[in-house]
């Protein structure tokens, strides 16, 4: 997919060894990402983890502050006691958080963690800033596509009731063209 590509771009030019790439829930104030792991039968499970915007973790003390936190050593942060269980067994050794932000809005976080040089550069800071503002711009054009998919979906259903009103048979048939076309097009 074209976020796993993101992430695979993202580790590679700032060579770490992991990323996450958060997005704010607007409704809830919250960071969330997909994450996957395996599970005790060695098969894959995908969850969603989410994080507030507050100081108490890494990403949302970034996303809180609106600024990027640079932390060189991660365990000897207090925010590190607060990782889960599954987050500490990664040998989290330093880490980049960087806000996303249009407008003035935060959109979200990156998060780079384990520099496999050792520590992340001055260097490394200012071209994940310039990586946080084209992803800021990404993740907005994708919020307002969303949009503008659910007024088009919206108008619809709004132009199908109208044909319902009006004409009863003509308004069933045109909910059960939709009822089918959304089976057939899941099926494929």
């Amino acid at each position: 997919s074209l976020k796993k590509q993101s992430i695979q771009m993202i580790k590679k030019l700032l060579d770490c060894e992991f990323v996450h790439i958060m997005r704010l829930d607007e409704e809830t104030q919250e960071l969330y990402y997909q994450k996957s792991e395996l599970n005790k039968n060695g098969k894959n499970f995908t969850f969603e983890v989410r994080l507030p915007v507050d100081e108490l973790t890494f990403a949302g003390a970034c996303a809180h502050l609106q600024a990027v936190l640079h932390i060189e050593d991660i365990k000897s942060d207090i925010r590190y006691g607060r990782l889960s269980d599954s987050e500490k067994n990664k040998d989290w050794r330093n880490g980049l958080m960087i806000p996303m932000i249009r407008a003035g809005n935060l959109l979200g976080v990156i998060q780079a963690v384990n520099s496999n040089k050792g520590k992340f550069t001055e260097e490394d800071i200012v071209f994940s800033e310039t990586i946080a503002a084209q992803f800021a711009l990404a993740v907005e054009n994708s919020i307002l596509f969303e949009k503008q998919q659910q007024q088009f979906l919206q108008v619809v259903e709004s132009l199908a009731d109208a044909i319902v009103k009006k004409d009863h048979y003509t308004g069933g048939h045109t909910k059960r063209v939709g009822v089918f076309s959304e089976m057939i097009a899941l099926e494929l």
